[in-house]
């Protein structure tokens, strides 16, 4: 989100865009806490830092709504 302070926690599904035309792009995976729906979004590469936890601790804490922990 351009131009704000907010960060939100998702899954990058797919690292380029290039057959779209869209080379420095990604798509990134958004799931709902207690739910099986998300968004997608694409956002420049340079947006996205990468979590340093497994996939199923960060589904984990999106699931929980933040309540569970993510070990670093």
């Amino acid at each position: 989100m351009p131009g704000t302070n907010v960060k939100v926690i998702g899954f990058i599904t797919k690292e380029s865009l290039a057959s779209w035309g869209m080379v420095n792009e990604v798509v990134v995976y958004l799931p709902q806490s207690y739910n099986f729906a998300g968004q997608i979004i694409v956002v420049p590469k340079e947006q996205v830092t990468i979590i340093n936890a497994s996939s199923s601790e960060v589904m984990a804490f999106i699931v929980s709504g933040g309540v569970s922990e993510i070990k670093q």
